[in-house]
């Protein structure tokens, strides 16, 4: 208990209370998220109507350094719960937002730099290439297989993996980081709560949803996450992307080979638990893999109905790679010319 005492005590200088919203039921700066992960928790309006809230995360690496998620600007509570996590940043994958990318790069000038989590898994050709992590699969693809180190040459427990699900109308990035089992899914999966407290708590296989995770680096008060209200812009946003907008473009998506076999290599990781960019945490085994299956397959393809895949039109990932598929063709081309040249 005096640990405790000391350590809220350490920490309480740069965790400054904030307010306590659905998005951040915690009411902290930095918030444990498992071993090896936090967030920053805030409060964010899309259209300037609805509260989808965002999470930017920090994920420690096997070197002890620091991969950023950045869902927003870097503010003053972010640096300071940085610092107290020790371990300098190694890598920051911007939001998109340049403003808000802006903030983490003159913070952070030694970071290697993504502007979005797709750019971090573009199949590189050349040695020399400054990878950003081990991937997993890249469109399916299995001969666009890399292996890509944070920090380190070898495979080590607690390295970060991805795999990137083929979704229009740009790739979704699915990050899972295999110290603590945790899938970072991004904008591909989000989980707003349907009442006060987080979303599937009370589901079979759900244990420690709505739970606090234990941090020393991090003490929160309490074990469970206080109950927070929902406004109803929210919940109507929720419910047109769960019944309206994502089902229409799944009915789509679902029917090309590449996007189910992608599908499948994330179901079939050791997921437990799923730490969205919009919404409560989900922990559980089997509620993390109940949770996907219904929202990335189809009825049909839930109940064993299946249709036979068909080809679908090329995505952007797809125009991307082909880009750099010829651009690096087109310099070796380039170089053997010139070696032959000199040759004669």
């Amino acid at each position: 208990m005096a640990l405790i005492v000391a350590l809220t005590a350490c920490t309480s200088s740069w965790n400054a209370p904030l307010p306590q919203t659905w998005s951040n039921r915690a009411g902290l700066t930095v918030t444990p998220i498992a071993t090896g992960m936090w967030a920053a928790e805030r409060k964010r309006l899309r259209f300037g109507l609805f509260d989808v809230g965002s999470r930017s995360i920090f994920s420690r690496t096997s070197s002890g350094a620091l991969v950023v998620h950045a869902a927003a600007a870097l503010d003053d509570g972010m640096k300071a719960g940085i610092k107290q996590l020790g371990g300098g940043v190694t890598c920051i994958i911007g939001s998109g937002a340049a403003e808000a990318d802006k903030s983490w790069v003159e913070a952070y000038p030694n970071a290697q730099f993504y502007p979005d989590a797709q750019s971090a898994v573009i199949p590189y050709k050349k040695a020399d290439a400054v990878p950003a992590f081990e991937v997993l699969a890249i469109a399916g693809d299995k001969e666009l297989e890399r292996k890509f180190a944070l920090g380190d040459s070898e495979p080590v427990e607690g390295r970060l993996s991805l795999s990137s699900l083929v979704i229009k109308p740009e790739p979704f990035t699915l990050f899972f980081h295999s110290r603590s089992k945790t899938l970072l899914c991004g904008q591909a999966w989000w989980n707003f709560p349907r009442s006060k407290r987080p979303s599937f708590e009370d589901d079979e296989g759900a244990a420690g949803t709505g739970a606090v995770h234990d941090c020393p680096k991090v003490p929160v008060e309490g074990s469970s996450l206080p109950d927070a209200r929902v406004s109803k812009r929210t919940r109507m946003w929720a419910g047109l992307k769960n019944g309206l907008f994502w089902p229409i473009r799944r009915s789509r998506l679902s029917q090309g080979l590449i996007y189910r076999e992608q599908v499948e290599e994330v179901l079939a990781w050791d997921i437990e638990q799923i730490c969205p960019a919009h919404g409560d945490v989900l922990r559980g085994q089997a509620a993390c893999k109940a949770a996907l299956k219904e929202h990335f397959l189809p009825q049909s393809r839930r109940a064993g109905n299946d249709e036979p895949p068909v080809e679908i039109e090329p995505t952007g990932y797809d125009r991307l790679k082909d880009f750099f598929d010829n651009f690096y063709k087109q310099k070796d081309e380039e170089k053997a010319a010139a070696a032959a040249g000199g040759a004669k």
